[in-house]
């Protein structure tokens, strides 16, 4: 058990407090000054014409996606006590921005424990996209049922008061937030440093649970803490694309040490934790999906015997058909057959791919089987 505490008390004192912290007290200091908002102009178009959000959200997803948990719920709460972002906006925000960081899923995962960079930009796509299409499907599902608009920007409302407050010296203004900001980070990371040994002395416990497989406890193990439970998961005795897979999954979800971190702050936004945890797993599923390659051709009578398919997103590897609309059962002439392994290649100009046949008006599900 000391083993486990000391190694969650490495990776947060050599990880997390180096690089969370730094970037939680600028970023209170940016929301209270409100400059953040100038210099994010331009990507706050963007995710207004995409997503309709509001310059304080727009500053909110960056976080989420580029900082890793808990930053995306925690830039949210500090959102909304500094009134710069509705109630609304912050709701609908965290169903999908809270998010594990490319550097970590880039370095440690892909590069030091699979052993495999050519992965980092699949892994992305899955755990990335997941979170993003999740959220243009509430969206879509808001907006069809009117309950949605465009979200306000509320930031002008506290831009002629700096950090908040208003008083006749504004050093003493910046001192004084600048005191709230680093006591409340520096708390902030005792917190998660706290849940982390926490959850490391569960995981102890699980891995030393009898008559349980590898894989269980592996899997058990990442679904309480994403960093340790990465590392079993990535010594399992499984092909490749097995390990890579199950990764994805337990980026995706998070872990429930993660969860638990950031239930004050889910508190504050008005989020309960258990819908939180059903979002994640829910966000887990859509990456499962990702995972898999979806082909449609909707020509009436162009049946292409060599269609070239892209795998940049799952990966190179082999590939099986594992549902196809031309199947018997759907009146179809079974021309594809789920038997038949596709091997990717490089080609030129085109990338890693497999050629295929796909029969006019027909869809094809492909499943990477294999390395």
């Amino acid at each position: 058990m000391k083993q486990f505490i000391l190694n969650a008390l490495i990776l947060w004192s050599t990880s997390l407090v180096p690089y969370l912290l730094p970037i939680m007290i600028i970023s209170r200091l940016l929301i209270g000054s409100n400059l953040i908002y100038r210099f994010l102009r331009p990507f706050s178009f963007l995710c207004k014409k995409m997503l309709h959000l509001s310059p304080a959200g727009s500053y909110a997803l960056l976080l989420g996606f580029c900082c890793g948990y808990p930053m995306g719920v925690k830039t949210l709460a500090d959102l909304r006590s500094a009134d710069a972002i509705s109630s609304e906006e912050a709701h609908y925000l965290t169903y999908f921005i809270n998010n594990v960081s490319p550097g970590f899923l880039i370095a440690c995962v892909c590069h030091d424990l699979l052993k495999a960079p050519g992965f980092a930009i699949p892994c992305m796509v899955m755990v990335y996209g997941a979170a993003l299409c999740y959220g243009a499907g509430i969206l879509a599902m808001h907006r069809h049922r009117r309950e949605m608009a465009d979200f306000p920007d509320m930031t002008a409302k506290t831009s002629g008061s700096p950090y908040g407050r208003k008083c006749s010296s504004g050093h003493t203004t910046f001192l004084t937030f600048l005191d709230t900001s680093i006591e409340d980070s520096i708390t902030q990371m005792l917190k998660i440093g706290g849940y982390m040994v926490l959850f490391s002395v569960l995981s102890f416990f699980v891995c030393h649970l009898p008559a349980l497989s590898a894989i269980t406890r592996a899997s058990l193990a990442a679904l309480l803490e994403i960093s340790l439970g990465c590392q079993l998961l990535a010594r399992l005795s499984v092909p490749l694309f097995w390990r890579y897979l199950l990764i994805v999954v337990t980026l995706t979800f998070g872990g429930l040490c993660s969860a638990f971190q950031s239930a004050s702050y889910l508190r504050s936004i008005g989020f309960s934790l258990k819908n939180y945890i059903k979002t994640k797993a829910m966000t887990a599923v859509i990456a499962l999906g990702l995972y898999l390659i979806y082909l449609f051709n909707f020509s009436p009578s162009y049946s292409p015997t060599d269609f070239f398919v892209p795998a940049h997103a799952t990966g190179s590897g082999q590939y099986r058909a594992i549902f196809s609309t031309d199947e018997v059962d759907f009146g179809g002439q079974d021309r594809v057959s789920e038997r038949y392994i596709y091997y990717t290649k490089d080609v030129p100009k085109k990338g890693v791919g497999f050629e295929v046949y796909i029969p006019c008006r027909t869809a094809v599900v492909f499943k990477r089987v294999g390395d």
